[in-house]
């Protein structure tokens, strides 16, 4: 049976019946007949002010619903504002299926305003995995399953369609695209399992480096039954996007991002096992210093890629060691004081062990005065945290929790973002507040990027010059953030101290609806500072 309807009208059919449920919108002239269809369609949608709030709101409901959105930008432009939360997406292990719409096809030889000298397809192939140009509103109709079912490859995939006005607003014969058989992720063959099952049976100290998959809660009550009688140890790396963590689950150590303290920390180990992600290394590389993370003459091995089957595999690791049917090495839940005194980054992570409820979800852009969040908070109540930024492009937090919210309106959101990076992408207020989320932004207000003067502080001894300083600090004039929340109509408190934090924190987390916490946060940035320009000058020698 067939039914006549436009390009736009028959993409939104299609994804619907492939199993997409959620939009996230920018949407501009070009998109006014796709927004029109939307409006008939039964798709929950939200509108975002920026585009790279909606890819990285895409990117936040992906990795908690663990399938794709459909994410809407305004043409080539409005791609361009998105990729920086693509990248994010794309080191992430996200999947999403994105709709660019364009000028006639016919009008683009005009070099009209909308049209780039690059043209959206060719744009896309920069952020995304898969693309697609529907010349035609049949194309565009079949697009709409081919897409879902790309976007549903194991491992992750950004998928794009592109479709000019004359595919969105001309007659189509609906096909109806029913869902292709999903891509089924590859077993890891026993003799690979059992390669690395010799090392633990024969007692080595083995350190399983884990990534994508890997941290769902599913397969980290694997990985618990996996260490649970042997010498083996658990880690993820700094930008591990999606990690089920805190008390009745596993202890996960993060790697350490540079090279020095990694080799300090992984002292002792015999090997290392890569579960679904790659050899841990440093994010940027630097003067006289390795760039990989693993010691020098560690045997390094995977046991299953990222998109291959996780689970089995570590279930067929499980049995191969003969490990017990019930984990027994977990971390127990923490008890502690409400802090006192000076308001840190330390003392926020106090306040969340203490208050975390059940089961929420801690998006993490904490960054610098964050930097040992995860140790900190490892007796935390068991929870989810997001990195906001796998990529290293900031402003992913906000978005993040967004989409997260949005995939999980039954648990707490929090938001640990620095105001550096929340300044980024600061619209995003604004969709909390219009769609009514439970989200707790913290905002870590240092007076600027403590990330970035450290830096700053590694490739030059000596104090830095007022001129450099000033690309890295928000401090003429300096900004209220609370009063930038207001203004977006989330409901703000300041907090100067640790007692006032916890407070206003324990308030936020008992009270449903978006609420926004000025963190005044005493920085250790100057103490960051000196550690990089003593590792400086030691280099130099």
């Amino acid at each position: 049976m067939s039914n006549k309807m436009n390009g736009a009208a028959a993409f939104f059919k299609n994804v619907q019946l492939n199993g997409v449920d959620t939009v996230f919108a920018c949407p501009g002239t070009s998109e006014m007949q796709v927004i029109d269809e939307l409006g008939y369609s039964d798709l929950s949608a939200a509108l975002c002010i920026h585009e790279n709030t909606v890819t990285g709101s895409a990117d936040g409901y992906y990795r908690m619903a663990r399938k794709p959105a459909l994410a809407l930008l305004h043409v080539a432009c409005g791609l361009t504002n998105g990729i920086a939360n693509l990248h994010n997406a794309r080191k992430a292990g996200s999947s999403m299926v994105i709709f660019g719409g364009g000028v006639h096809g016919a009008h683009e030889v005009n070099n009209s305003e909308h049209a780039m000298l690059k043209r959206p397809p060719d744009i896309a192939g920069i952020a995304a995995d898969w693309v697609y140009e529907a010349r035609t509103p049949d194309e565009l109709a079949q697009a709409a399953t081919s897409a879902v079912h790309a976007a549903n490859t194991p491992g992750g995939r950004i998928c794009y369609v592109y479709g000019p006005n004359n595919a969105v607003w001309g007659e189509t014969t609906l096909r109806t695209e029913l869902p292709a058989e999903p891509v089924k992720p590859f077993r890891v063959t026993q003799e690979a399992i059992d390669a690395i099952a010799a090392p633990i049976k024969a007692g080595k100290k083995v350190a399983f480096v884990l990534g994508g998959e890997a941290t769902l809660e599913e397969n980290v009550d694997i990985l618990g039954r996996i260490i649970s009688e042997n010498d083996c140890r658990l880690f993820i790396p700094w930008t591990n996007a999606h990690t089920a963590r805190g008390a009745g689950r596993p202890l996960m150590d993060v790697v350490a991002p540079n090279p020095q303290d990694a080799v300090k920390q992984l002292k002792g180990i015999d090997e290392m096992v890569i579960v679904a992600g790659q050899i841990p290394v440093t994010g940027f590389s630097y003067y006289g210093e390795p760039w990989s993370l693993v010691p020098e003459g560690m045997p390094c091995n995977t046991l299953v890629p990222s998109n291959g089957d996780i689970t089995a595999a570590l279930n067929d690791l499980a049995e191969a060691i003969g490990a017990p049917a019930k984990a027994t090495k977990l971390v127990e839940r923490a008890t502690v004081e409400a802090p006192t005194g000076p308001l840190t980054g330390a003392a926020i992570d106090q306040s969340i062990v203490a208050l975390l409820p059940d089961d929420a979800i801690i998006v993490d852009e904490s960054l610098v005065e964050g930097f040992l969040h995860v140790a900190n908070t490892h007796g935390a109540a068991p929870h989810v945290r997001l990195n906001a930024d796998p990529g290293g492009a900031i402003g992913g937090g906000l978005p993040l929790g967004i989409g997260a919210a949005i995939a999980c309106p039954d648990r707490k959101v929090v938001v640990l973002t620095g105001d550096f990076s929340m300044m980024q992408i600061v619209t995003a207020l604004w969709s909390i507040a219009n769609q009514d989320l439970d989200i707790c932004v913290v905002c870590y207000d240092n007076g600027g990027s403590s990330a970035l003067e450290g830096e700053l502080a590694r490739v030059r001894k000596g104090e830095a010059q007022k001129k450099s300083l000033d690309m890295v600090k928000l401090w003429e004039p300096e900004m209220d953030y609370a009063v930038i929340a207001e203004g977006h109509k989330v409901p703000a408190t300041v907090a100067n101290t640790a007692e006032e934090f916890h407070a206003q924190f324990a308030e936020a987390l008992s009270t449903e609806g978006p609420r926004f916490i000025n963190a005044k946060v005493t920085s250790i940035s100057p103490m960051v500072i000196e550690k990089y320009r003593a590792r400086w000058a030691e280099l130099q020698k």
